[in-house]
């Protein structure tokens, strides 16, 4: 497919959808770069909203989905140990610790809460993942039973999305009474967009077979009675609650204008999403090294090489929250940082599975 890219990499980045967010990130890093050379005074709210959802989705789904995995095991299910050595550590924890002080860096333009209401519901979603199918919730096809790790992904993100959107229901709740109703109709309202509008690209990806509605789990959905029908139903019952959470979250956050809400909305969803499926793919995940060769196994090369490459990613992400905090009094150069900081997270999601090394290689037994 790409001679300089192992085609297993490229099937992974398209299969958890890191590829496609990842390039519509790009796209909107080269808009925000246009908008900030042509105009004095550019308008960037929904690029900066993006920005800051998209680092805080991605960290946040990943290290979920990490710790997901990672709970499973003790179950019996895998084996867990640090594999990969020095090279896919240094390049696992360059990324991560770069995206933690860029989501730290960003938080001042999300409302106080969102994030911790986020993470809250992140987990609550792989909780009820985990009650709900039990010991082989997530790794169910290597067994031919259960469902696999889109279903979490999904339940994880509808947590994700509902968490945030309780924490600003309940912000809102705790000031005055005026400001709590405009909260509240604007998530009615934003809901009823959210699903009209998701349900319209469900719709359009259906009839034109870019997307096909099935049930997840082993058995094909078509070949149950009216396993069709209800695979249909289940697809665009998906989407209608995915967008019409996304809508109600957009709502409430319309403090900063409706650009920032929907970039912020909008960003941490995708970006949760592409970070959960990472997360919880361990077993089809590998590093720079999985074709050609066979997975070093080196504990100790691996463990020095991701605190060297958090030591490093911290120091660039220290350097990126500066350029950001010097470039504000600065219009265009700002709309220049933030292009470069949505292009390099664009490029971080198409090349996840290059970088992101599980901190634990899995060997499904």
């Amino acid at each position: 497919m790409l001679d300089g890219l192992p085609n297993l990499l490229v099937l992974q980045s398209v299969r958890t959808g890191a590829a496609l967010i990842g390039a519509l990130v790009g796209a909107l890093a080269v808009v925000t770069l246009f908008v900030g050379i042509i105009r004095r005074t550019p308008r960037l709210g929904v690029s900066e909203g993006a920005l800051s959802g998209i680092s805080l989705g991605l960290l946040a789904g990943i290290l979920g989905g990490c710790a997901f995995t990672f709970a499973q095991s003790l179950q019996g299910i895998g084996r867990f140990a640090f594999a990969g050595g020095v090279g896919v550590g240094v390049a696992m924890g360059s990324v991560l610790g770069w995206l933690g002080v860029l989501a730290i860096a960003t938080h001042r333009a999300s409302p106080r809460g969102l994030a911790l209401g986020a993470s809250i519901g992140l987990l609550a979603g792989l909780i009820a993942f985990r009650f709900a199918f039990g010991t082989f919730a997530g790794v169910g096809p290597e067994y031919d039973i259960g469902v696999g790790p889109e279903v979490g992904a999904l339940l994880g993100l509808v947590g994700t999305l509902l968490g945030a959107l309780v924490s600003r229901l309940i912000s809102g709740r705790s000031r005055q009474g005026i400001r709590w109703a405009r909260i509240g109709w604007g998530s009615l309202g934003g809901a009823g967009v959210g699903l009209l509008v998701s349900l319209l690209i469900a719709l359009i990806g259906w009839q034109t077979d870019v997307q096909i509605f099935i049930l997840p789990g082993v058995a094909p959905a078509y070949a149950m009675p009216g396993g069709a029908v209800v695979g249909s139903l289940y697809g665009l019952g998906v989407f209608a609650l995915v967008g019409a959470l996304l809508g109600a979250l957009a709502g409430t956050l319309t403090d900063g204008g409706w650009g920032h809400a929907i970039g912020l909305a909008v960003g941490l969803g995708l970006s949760a999403t592409a970070g959960l499926m990472l997360g919880l793919s361990h077993t089809y995940i590998g590093g720079p090294h999985i074709t050609g060769q066979r997975l070093t196994y080196d504990p100790a090369g691996t463990q020095w090489g991701l605190l060297t490459g958090l030591a490093a990613g911290l120091a660039v992400g220290a350097l990126c929250w500066l350029a950001l905090r010097w470039s504000e009094q600065r219009p265009r150069t700002h709309a220049v940082v933030v292009a470069v900081l949505l292009l390099a997270l664009g490029v971080a999601l198409i090349f996840a599975p290059m970088w992101f090394h599980p901190l634990f290689g899995v060997d499904i037994k």
